[in-house]
């Protein structure tokens, strides 16, 4: 049917130069020139209301650049050999007769000469960073959530904490902005979702509820589209909803036999979608919970559902990959699977949608990454990674597809022809997470690394 279808620590290395001019274009917020641009960077843009940066955060950042400028001055007389305390335990280094190397978590070593095409980042974290998210007004402010048990909110255009969100006593798993930008939540394997936001424009960023309920660990989240409610699946197979404006439990939807391992909302906001890895992906009313579909069975996954996408312009498609090898497209409005994608030797751990013309993309554990035509449901090319492919993403408005992978490289694709048109290198370990600017003009990641990186497109 033809109807179907994101360098190092910006904390010292920005050239110290321009931190006057630094200071200059916080004071005038400008989020839309990013990254470290040359001389053109400055058109000026009034703040938003309600936004994660205030005057008192700029204020503050400021002051921890300046204060950045004197402790590099001071240490210029001291020993140079810094940049392992730096790295805050994100890799262990070794010498050998070819040099400096870092071993990652997976075993991987990454020689000190290979590229580092990041622009910007961040390395507050102490542990592993599993997720990032973007601001949806304000491109310049990032969240991200690691094995630490902490989140930031940080400025990817200097690398600076703007919050730090403490409070969570396990891995902060996954962290999503709203809709509209004005509230961030945090879930975490402590089994509880953190709301976090500005009682007035020009407050700190604080607490503003912490919401109960899943007896297991918190594995995603899922604001809806047009409101302050917020969907958390969980490690003990139920899903959770709550008004998160006001910090009141709304409905719980139960009916999994394994952890919730992926969902949200529909495109539409009309409906709740989740998967987990007893095979199932439930479709839910959400006022009343009633579950109007379940695809399971014959036609449908035949093991745990790893990742799901929606359609971006189609409320009714949606994308699910499984650890069976497959990708199975499915209509949500009529409870019917449409096709299957066959292609990967093991478990599928990304999918995605094109919203532009009927393509979508799978990943797997085999390094491949797979287009397909949606009108025959074949494969229209083969891509590869070296390892793992952890996450794709389409470009927003183009046939371009970024993935990423356990081999510690971004790489941009075209879907049409299946020609790699860019590749991005700097973390040391694999990457967990990616996002994409609204534009498309640069990528945010997360790593095992202990690192968030920026890299333009």
């Amino acid at each position: 049917d033809s109807s179907l279808f994101l360098f190092r620590t910006a904390t010292f290395v920005a050239p110290y130069w321009r931190l006057v001019q630094f200071e200059h274009w916080l004071l005038i917020f400008v989020p839309s020139r990013l990254l470290r641009m040359e001389q053109n960077e400055a058109s000026e843009a009034p703040p938003v209301e309600g936004a994660f940066l205030s005057a008192q955060d700029v204020e503050n950042i400021v002051a921890i650049a300046d204060s950045a400028v004197e402790s590099v001055d001071e240490s210029m007389d001291a020993s140079a050999d810094m940049d392992d305390d730096d790295q805050d335990g994100a890799e262990q280094y070794q010498e050998d007769d070819g040099g400096t190397t870092a071993t990652g978590a997976d075993g991987m070593q990454a020689a000190d000469d290979e590229p580092d095409d990041a622009v910007a980042g961040f390395l507050g974290h102490a542990d592993a960073v599993y997720c990032v998210a973007l601001h949806p007004e304000l491109p310049n402010v990032v969240a991200s959530g690691g094995g630490d048990d902490r989140g930031f909110i940080w400025d990817l255009s200097t690398g600076q904490p703007v919050a730090e969100l403490a409070g969570h006593t396990d891995t902060v798993s996954t962290v999503q902005f709203s809709a509209d930008g004005t509230l961030l939540a945090t879930g975490s394997f402590d089994s509880t979702v953190k709301v976090w936001g500005r009682a007035t424009p020009e407050a700190p960023v604080t607490m503003l509820c912490s919401l109960d309920g899943p007896a297991e660990g918190v594995e995603w989240l899922s604001w809806h589209p047009k409101g302050p409610v917020i969907l958390a699946g969980s490690g003990d197979g139920s899903t959770w909803m709550w008004n998160a404006a006001a910090g009141q439990y709304m409905q719980v939807f139960s009916g999994h036999g394994g952890a919730v391992t992926c969902g949200g909302f529909s495109l539409d906001g009309k409906s709740v979608l989740t998967c987990s890895d007893d095979g199932t992906m439930r479709v839910w009313e959400p006022k009343s919970a009633a579950c109007t579909h379940i695809f399971q069975g014959h036609g449908y996954h035949t093991e745990g559902v790893t990742s799901i996408a929606l359609h971006p312009v189609d409320a009714a498609f949606v994308l699910t990959g499984s650890q069976d090898g497959t990708g199975r497209l499915c209509n949500i409005v009529t409870g019917k699977v449409l096709g299957t994608l066959t292609g990967h030797e093991g478990s599928v751990e990304a999918v995605g949608l094109c919203g532009s013309i009927p393509l979508a993309a799978t990943g797997g554990v085999d390094g491949k990454l797979i287009i397909w035509d949606l009108n025959t449901l074949q494969a229209r090319c083969t891509l590869t990674h070296d390892a793992v492919v952890t996450r794709l993403r389409w470009h927003p408005n183009q046939p371009l597809v970024f993935s990423c992978s356990g081999d510690r490289s971004v790489r941009l694709w075209d879907a049409r022809t299946g020609r790699e048109e860019r590749q991005w290198k700097g973390h040391k370990d694999t990457i967990l997470d990616l996002v994409v600017a609204r534009d498309g003009s640069f990528v945010v990641t997360s790593s095992d690394d202990h690192s968030c990186l920026v890299f333009r497109c």
